[in-house]
């Protein structure tokens, strides 16, 4: 039994302006607009803030342990009428993770129990959209970084 405290991060969006914002944008241009209205947070309260470079977010994760990712709306006044969900986890398939499955609107990773991933890094692109009402924006990439724990 996996007795390790899972890694967390914590999506949080800005859904009535990032919704209505133009993204119709290509490359770091729709980057620099999703930072603006998303914010990480890690378990242990590190994250990127509103505006923050959200690829510039490493969390750490334990060898063998997992991560959950999870997406939420701010608490801007008019979000309540949005909904975000996360669509898909995108990585290298580098080995850091045995599966990753969807479970209750999260992504759970279950991190391996290889030693030769310690101290290496990952990048890993985080899919979501937005809803309001029949409506949908497009699918929305966040960039940010893992690193492997003993």
């Amino acid at each position: 039994m996996n007795t390790k405290e899972p890694s967390r991060l914590q999506i949080k969006v800005k859904a009535k302006q990032l919704f209505n914002a133009q993204l119709n944008l290509k490359g770091e241009k729709l980057q620099e607009k999703i930072d603006q209205f998303t914010e990480l947070t890690t378990n242990n309260g590190l994250g990127s803030p509103y505006g923050g470079k959200n690829k510039d977010q490493n969390t750490d994760i334990q060898l063998g342990s997992k991560m959950i990712w999870s997406i939420s709306i701010s608490k801007e006044k008019g979000d309540e009428d949005y909904a975000v969900l996360l669509d898909s986890i995108v990585n290298s398939n580098s080995g850091f993770f045995n599966k990753i499955t969807k479970e209750n609107g999260n992504f759970v990773g279950e991190v391996t129990t290889n030693r030769d991933f310690i101290d290496k890094g990952e990048e890993y692109i985080i899919n979501f959209h937005i809803q309001k009402g029949d409506e949908t924006s497009v699918v929305l990439p966040i960039d940010p970084r893992l690193k492997i724990k003993p």
